[in-house]
């Protein structure tokens, strides 16, 4: 290599440069916090939704819903204040906030990581059919 050249960005395990050998920046502005999407599920406005399959994903005991709790976190940082599950196989969707959740959850890890399980009692039951009502009455158009 003559003098004239430099070496490829990252070669010898340099650090990498842009054009003009200014050093690469990163993409997030500081000071802004990052927020990161949920793992399982899209959280649109202020609504987490997840689509599961009830006859794998409901618990059996004590009966509900679980999350992962990183995924909880994540999702409250996105902005959510509500989780809809929507089981695809019998189309109810189940709506709880995650304040409730927090509140009256309980956590476990049954060896998919730590999760929080909310009883089936405490959400709120619908069928597929009243999905434009639920929207209209929750405020959630478009969600």
């Amino acid at each position: 290599m003559s003098t004239n050249e430099r070496p490829a960005v990252g070669a010898a395990g340099g650090v990498g440069t842009e054009r003009g050998g200014y050093p690469a920046q990163p993409h997030s502005t500081p000071g802004t916090p990052s927020r990161q999407a949920p793992a399982h599920g899209r959280v649109k406005g202020n609504v987490w939704r997840k689509q599961v399959c009830g006859s794998r994903h409901m618990l059996r005991a004590p009966q509900g819903w679980a999350v992962d709790c990183d995924d909880l976190d994540a999702a409250e940082e996105a902005g959510a204040k509500l989780l809809l599950i929507e089981d695809v196989e019998s189309g109810r969707q189940y709506l709880a906030s995650l304040a409730v959740i927090r509140r009256h959850g309980f956590q476990f890890d049954r060896g998919h990581g730590a999760q929080v399980a909310l009883p089936l009692a405490r959400w709120h039951c619908f069928g597929a059919d009243v999905k434009p009502a639920l929207q209209l009455r929750l405020g959630l158009e478009g969600a």
